[in-house]
């Protein structure tokens, strides 16, 4: 798709074993929100940091960034869980699609094909509204 404003930014995830007594629940985001936890099962899902070294993490290659994994740890040991024990249970990276405006790409490419994307990061929150856009694109061409 050479027509269309795309750049890719990489995103880099831990998660936890579970932890005995969690104290919290709810989504939390800090630094302009490039950092988010929450709790899933008793563990802490915790991401981002990709602010550290933007040029690194315009990439696609889903390869960890270990200064990046660095800072996450340091974060959840001293942020988010001070004084309380914790285990890494896996870590990986995803790429997501950011352009020159935080607007998503909905848009018919063919007769057959369909994009929505471009969420700037935001694809949890934005999910449904632009699955929503989709179905309504779709079904008005078929």
């Amino acid at each position: 798709m050479p027509d269309v404003d795309i750049v890719p930014g990489r995103g880099q995830v831990l998660i936890t074993k579970p932890i005995a007594g969690l104290k919290f629940k709810g989504i939390f985001h800090f630094d302009k929100g490039y950092y988010y936890f929450r709790e899933i099962d008793g563990r802490v899902l915790f991401g981002g940091g990709r602010n550290k070294d933007f040029d690194a993490e315009t990439t696609t290659d889903f390869a960890l960034n270990p200064d990046i994994q660095d800072d996450l740890e340091q974060k959840l040991k001293e942020i988010i869980l001070p004084g309380t024990p914790f285990e890494i249970e896996t870590k990986w990276a995803g790429i997501m699609a950011f352009g020159s405006v935080k607007q998503p790409i909905v848009k018919a490419f063919s007769y057959k094909v369909f994009g929505a994307f471009r969420m700037s990061g935001m694809g949890v929150a934005l999910a449904s509204e632009v699955a929503t856009q989709l179905v309504g694109l779709v079904s008005e061409r078929h």
